[in-house]
């Protein structure tokens, strides 16, 4: 606008020095037309040559003073050609976004980044579209609420950037130094903190306990805050990524998980114990099964026991027999 004013100036004085050049020219017409007049009359006496010298002089000076408006003419204009060039003209950084308004109306046409042309009484305010990083750890973690009622704290992360398409509704609407900061303020955090507790009110804090080596899906909670997000900015927002890193659960929620593992713990342990008695009473009910069928299980068995003995460096009995009928008992040394 500014701009527009000291161009218009220029203009005004170059109009002048047009209007001055065409009266110098006038008297230079006049004064040329009186000098001529002398020549083809004569200069009979002294006052006809002071009023022929006065004449010329005229011509000169008024000439020169006509060529002086021309120029002066031409320089203001030149001058208002070139302001008005970078007035009409705009430089959008990258990364940024050229919103254009024109006395407080927001156009809907956006400018890219680079050179661009506009009208000498709009004004171009860039919006900073590039990818901002917001991050939720710490005491800034989302507090949100679990299936089982219980809360916990939600560690996360979320990529974002105003959309470039839609930015004159950004700027319409959270107008300020800083449009982006103010839709983050206004919009994507609260937008964000409200997606993150309605995608983890489905969600089994159990599942943290990793039995049978199952754990939480942190990809697909976090699409689902992402696509809520999405959905709830209107189109004002492109949501770059979303990322959960960490859920952690209040001390009482905490607790009750710790007991629950420990419980499964045990709970697998007996049952594990109960499986290796069943098995053990299985195999010998077989093993006496099989004694009573055939003898010969037993010197089997006899013998496998006096070679273990012996690779151990004990000694057998005298008249140690595996063998029935050899004329001594059988004897089967303990195994202890």
């Amino acid at each position: 606008m500014f701009a527009s004013i000291i161009a218009a100036v220029f203009v005004i004085i170059a109009v002048f020095a047009f209007v001055a050049r065409g009266v110098f020219k006038s008297g230079v017409k006049a004064a040329q037309e009186e000098v001529d007049k002398f020549r083809e009359n004569g200069t009979q006496t002294y006052e006809d040559r002071q009023r022929k010298e006065e004449a010329e002089d005229k011509v000169n000076n008024d000439s020169f003073a006509a060529t002086g408006a021309l120029g002066a003419a031409l320089v203001c204009l030149g001058i208002a050609g070139i302001v008005m060039f970078f007035a009409c003209s705009a430089i959008v950084e990258a990364k940024q976004v050229g919103v254009v308004s024109t006395y407080g109306k927001v156009h809907e046409q956006t400018m890219k980044p680079g050179w661009n042309w506009k009208t000498p009484f709009d004004k171009v305010t860039e919006i900073d579209a590039t990818t901002q990083t917001d991050e939720y750890k710490g005491e800034d973690a989302i507090q949100v609420r679990l299936k089982d009622g219980n809360t916990a704290e939600v560690y996360t992360t979320v990529r974002w950037s105003i959309s470039s398409e839609n930015a004159s509704q950004v700027y319409s609407e959270f107008r300020s130094d800083d449009p982006t900061d103010s839709l983050r303020k206004a919009m994507v955090s609260t937008q964000f903190k409200a997606a993150s507790n309605a995608e983890f009110a489905s969600f089994d804090p159990l599942s943290l306990a990793g039995i049978d080596g199952e754990t939480p899906d942190y990809k697909a909670l976090a699409k689902g805050v992402q696509d809520r997000l999405e959905n709830e900015t209107e189109g004002l927002v492109k949501v770059r990524s979303v990322t959960v890193s960490l859920i952690k659960l209040d001390k009482r929620s905490q607790k009750h998980l710790d007991d629950y593992v420990a419980q499964v713990a045990k709970t697998r342990v007996a049952n594990e114990a109960k499986e290796t008695a069943t098995a053990q009473a299985a195999a010998n009910r077989e093993l006496a099964s099989s004694i009573a069928k055939d003898p010969n299980v037993l010197v089997n068995k006899c013998l496998d026991t006096v070679a273990e003995a012996v690779a151990s460096g004990a000694s057998l009995p005298a008249g140690f027999n595996c063998m029935p009928g050899s004329g001594t008992g059988v004897v089967i040394p303990s195994t202890r």
